[in-house]
């Protein structure tokens, strides 16, 4: 197995494990101790979704599989702004 550099990963294709597109890499935040990668920052590639859905940070152990052609991570991201929703149920 090849080592992947910054250069292989910026640009690189990331779709959901149901082969949902969406967007490429544009950055990464790595831990100073371990030196690992901790997440991943997508953005679209499509112009109008670059204006409007804020980009995607997807934690490590979201991804499923990467090389050089892509990276496949698990369905059901949820965007960086989208609010949690936690119910809550009534008072008695």
């Amino acid at each position: 197995m090849r080592l992947l550099s910054s250069k292989n990963l910026i640009g690189l294709a990331v779709y959901t494990k149901s082969e949902q597109y969406l967007g490429k890499i544009r950055g990464f935040e790595i831990d100073p101790v371990s030196h690992a990668i901790l997440k991943y920052h997508i953005q679209s590639s499509s112009l109008l979704k670059k204006l409007f859905q804020p980009k995607l940070i997807i934690d490590s152990k979201q991804v499923i599989s990467l090389n050089r052609e892509k990276m496949v991570v698990e369905d059901g991201v949820v965007r960086e702004s989208e609010p949690v929703i936690v119910p809550v149920s009534p008072q008695t």
